[in-house]
């Protein structure tokens, strides 16, 4: 289908295995970085609730470069053992505070009626910025995120598969 964004993102298929052999891992998707974007935070705890609706822009849109738009165009993870050091320095209500920060993207895998593989969906974040922090977060607390923002990846993905099953026509969750 040559409006199908598969048309124009996906490679030709690879010859098929010699016998008793494995067949090739399929080709790595082309990243597509969204550029111009906005986060919203959609949960926070207790005593952080008013930044729920919330938006960040992403330096295209206007707005300042941060660790969680890295995290993004990186398709990955940042940490930031101590943020008043991070690179891009890291502000909160345009005002720099100590404390520490992770954050890990979620994306889609195997791409589903509404995305394609690699796509951004959201990011999983945490921090102990505070003016009085006396906490740091630790590489093993990065990797909790990175645990449940795979899950929230795969989540996305078996919703919006139900979504298109059902006929309901995929899209945000």
């Amino acid at each position: 289908d040559p409006l199908s964004a598969a048309h124009y993102f996906s490679a030709p298929p690879a010859p098929a295995p010699a016998e008793g052999e494995e067949p090739a891992p399929p080709p790595p998707m082309p990243a597509v970085t969204p550029t111009f974007c906005i986060l919203r935070y959609v949960r926070a705890n207790a005593d952080n609730a008013f930044v729920v609706g919330k938006e960040l822009k992403s330096p295209a849109l206007g707005g300042r470069p941060t660790l969680s738009f890295q995290a993004v165009e990186q398709r990955g993870s940042v940490f930031a053992r101590s943020v008043m050091e991070s690179q891009p320095p890291l502000v909160f209500h345009d005002m720099p505070l100590p404390g520490s920060f992770a954050a890990s993207v979620f994306m889609t895998h195997e791409g589903t009626p509404t995305t394609l593989p690699g796509a951004v969906l959201g990011v999983v974040a945490a921090d102990t910025v505070s003016p009085t922090a006396d906490a740091a977060l630790e590489e093993a607390d990065l990797h909790v995120l990175r645990e449940v923002a795979e899950a929230a990846g795969r989540r996305y993905e078996r919703l919006d598969q139900e979504r298109g099953e059902r006929g309901a026509g995929g899209g945000a969750v």
